[in-house]
């Protein structure tokens, strides 16, 4: 089976996953990531699969991946094709983040043969603890060993939805303008910045440039949070999420999934939402049960 992986990702949790699905998948999986212009991308019509990921923004999917898929060109015969998404929280609110794109691409002849969302930990909000961390990650790469048997052995259904499910979903894409606006407020406190241009190199938008030895913010902002979040000096303000919302440094997943000093929580014991996420674990324990791997 010929698959390929088309994704978005800021601070590299929803990159992790695709990284993950195509060791699962088979090391000759084509995988492409978002980067504006967004050019050169593989023809879908040359895959048997194709994988569609992106991390949640405000119970939707970003703009910026909404846009890139009416760029895509019709299948020429019908084309199945699957979702990984990445978020901080496993709240309901987050099943019906696919609508608009599954709507988008179902004219464009494709259908959605699963969904599979990633809990991962938070860049902004509030920080995980290493623990949490660590439980996360482990649980991922579980389930997207899971879910690649599944689909392989034809354990998936399409996705339909019923008139007015995820409605709620549709006020918070104000989040899409507010992105962009947001993003001009960026800014960087230049007693911090080393102008090492890490955040001009990294940012998949191109929105970040230095110009006449400053560094400026466009307006093509995605608030991936991937500048502030991996900023080496904390010198990147991201607009009105500076303050107790901002957090800084990446969680070193794999370092932390070594490291036997550090306990894997049987409850959690996090800032907020701990009962979604206990449930969250529970249901991937019993998506583990129910679909053991066969034995060679």
């Amino acid at each position: 089976m010929k698959v390929c992986l088309y994704f978005f990702s800021g601070t590299g949790n929803t990159e992790k996953i695709a990284l993950c699905l195509k060791r699962a998948f088979g090391e000759d999986t084509v995988v492409y990531k978002m980067v504006y212009p967004f050019a050169a991308y593989p023809n879908p019509n040359d895959f048997d699969l194709i994988g569609v990921g992106y991390p949640i923004h405000a119970f939707n999917a970003p703009k910026v991946v909404n846009d890139f898929y009416k760029r895509f060109p019709k299948a020429d015969k019908p084309k199945e094709y699957f979702i990984f998404k990445t978020s901080g929280e496993p709240l309901r609110f987050n099943d019906f983040s696919s609508r608009e794109l599954i709507r988008s691409l179902k004219k464009k002849g494709y259908a959605c043969i699963q969904e599979f969302h990633y809990i991962m930990p938070y860049n902004m909000v509030f920080r995980h603890s290493d623990s949490m961390a660590k439980k996360m990650w482990i649980y991922a790469q579980k389930m997207v060993d899971l879910n690649v048997r599944k689909i392989l052995s034809g354990k998936v259904r399409t996705l339909r939805f019923r008139p007015f499910q995820g409605w709620y979903t549709v006020p918070f894409r104000v989040e899409w303008p507010f992105a962009s606006a947001n993003g001009r407020f960026f800014k960087v406190e230049e007693g911090k910045c080393v102008h090492c241009l890490r955040c001009v190199r990294s940012c998949p938008l191109k929105n970040i440039e230095l110009k006449d030895g400053k560094i400026t913010f466009g307006n093509r902002c995605a608030l991936c949070m991937d500048c502030s979040f991996s900023c080496p000096q904390k010198a990147i303000v991201p607009g009105v999420f500076a303050g107790k919302w901002l957090i800084n440094g990446q969680y070193r997943l794999e370092q932390l999934e070594k490291d036997g000093a550090i306990p894997i929580p049987s409850k959690s014991h996090e800032a907020h939402f701990n009962k979604a996420y206990d449930r969250y674990f529970a249901e991937c324990d019993e998506a583990l049960r129910a679909f053991p791997p066969q034995n060679p």
